[in-house]
C-alpha cells in the first residue's frame, strides 16, 4: 500500500503543451495549518503556470494560477468545499513564473491567502468552482 505524500510546497510536473503552448501544473500542496488536529477546514492548493498566447516584444508571457481550496472538518456543513483562484502578473520566462509560484506558496502558508503575493482574486466562477474567463 502506498502513502499518501502531504507536501507544503510545490512538486511541479513536467512541462505540457496545451494547444501548443506550454504549461507546468503542481501537485496539491498542503497547507501548513493542516497540522492543527482541531482545525476546522482542510487547506489544499494546485498552482498551474500557463503560457499567455498573447506575447509582448515578441516574448512569450506566463501567468500563475493558484487554487485555494477549503473543505469543512465538521459541523453541519461538514465536506463542504469552498474554492477561490488567484491569478499572478505576467513574466517572461517560465521559470520565473514557477519560481515565483514557489514563493506565493510561503506567502499562502505565512499570510493564509495568495494575494499576499500580489496574486489577484479571481471572481468569475463557473459551478464547479473553476474560472470563466
Amino acid at each position: 500500500m502506498q502513502a499518501t505524500v502531504k507536501r507544503e510546497t510545490a512538486c511541479w510536473g513536467d512541462v505540457q503543451h496545451v494547444h501548443g503552448l506550454p504549461s507546468l501544473q503542481s501537485e496539491t500542496v498542503w497547507h501548513r495549518s493542516n497540522r492543527d488536529q482541531d482545525a476546522d477546514y482542510i487547506r489544499t492548493a494546485w498552482l498551474e503556470v500557463e503560457q499567455l498566447p498573447e506575447s509582448r516584444y515578441e516574448s512569450p508571457l506566463f501567468v500563475v494560477r493558484a487554487r485555494d481550496q477549503w473543505i469543512r472538518k465538521g459541523g453541519k456543513y461538514a465536506g463542504t468545499v469552498e474554492v477561490s483562484w488567484f491569478e499572478s502578473g505576467t513574466f517572461d520566462r517560465l521559470c520565473d513564473a514557477q519560481l515565483f509560484g514557489d514563493w506565493a506558496i510561503e506567502r499562502w502558508h505565512q499570510a493564509g491567502t495568495f494575494g499576499a503575493s500580489g496574486m489577484e482574486l479571481q471572481l468569475g466562477l463557473d459551478e464547479n468552482g473553476n474560472p470563466t474567463a
